[in-house]
């Protein structure tokens, strides 16, 4: 049997991937809004994420900052999939699920920064609703995990705050639906409602950021390796394929 071989090794600490992520993240953000503001090309009361980067170069910023922090979170959920793999948990399925929501919940982050609001409105709220939703399900997922009390790389206070978050996230995402709800049925919203929509919205992203920010602890003895593996073949197989 022929040995593996690899090449291009590249490892980045763990921490650091959640790092970078929220802080490609925070700085969409911070620009989107700052300049949207300062242009007026958006107002009171419409402080939406979507109105935000609705236009460039907000619009290509959220493009160069956001997707790449939501290629970079799957990486993340990986490590954390390892976490609770190694440890005495006894359920595979909800790590799975939990590996798969983040997944989606990257996707759905990319669509939005993907395509803007004023352009394709449908597709771009469809995206939004896949990265609220699964945000908030990995989430609580991972409540449900931490509480299982299996997980030996956990930290109490990260759990805490884990717990607190999520709590809060799953309260902004009913309220979220509520006002989705009663802005179908209705049509209008009063000016205040809408502002308060927007404060929620923004409130529910970051609380997203928190979860992920609360496994900073708990990552700093992981590394996540990128290189090009050469797998293990018989010798028998390869005279076969001849």
């Amino acid at each position: 049997m022929s040995r593996a071989t690899t090449s291009y090794p590249c490892s980045v600490g763990a921490d650091k991937l959640i790092i970078i992520t929220a802080g490609l993240a925070i700085s969409t953000f911070v620009f989107s809004y700052t300049y949207s503001i300062a242009e007026k090309q958006i107002s009171y009361p419409l402080f939406f994420l979507s109105s935000a980067i609705n236009q460039r170069p907000a619009s290509t910023v959220a493009s160069l900052l956001l997707s790449p922090a939501m290629c970079i979170l799957p990486c993340i959920g990986a490590v954390r999939h390892h976490q609770v793999q190694a440890s005495k948990y006894d359920n595979p399925k909800v790590n799975t699920w939990v590996m798969i929501g983040t997944i989606l919940c990257a996707i759905g982050g990319h669509g939005v920064a993907s395509i803007p609001y004023g352009d394709y409105m449908n597709p771009h709220l469809f995206f939004a609703g896949q990265f609220f939703s699964f945000g908030c399900f990995v989430a609580i997922a991972q409540v449900f995990i931490d509480r299982s009390g299996k997980i030996e790389t956990n930290i109490k206070a990260c759990e805490k705050v884990r717990f607190y978050s999520t709590l809060l996230g799953a309260f902004l995402l009913c309220v979220m639906g509520g006002l989705g709800c009663y802005f179908s049925f209705f049509g209008e919203l009063s000016d205040e409602i809408l502002f308060f929509f927007a404060l929620v919205e923004i409130t529910f992203v970051f609380q997203i950021i928190l979860v992920y920010l609360s496994m900073i602890p708990e990552f700093r003895n992981y590394s996540f390796k990128f290189c090009v593996v050469e797998n293990e073949r018989r010798s028998s197989e390869i005279n076969n394929a001849i």
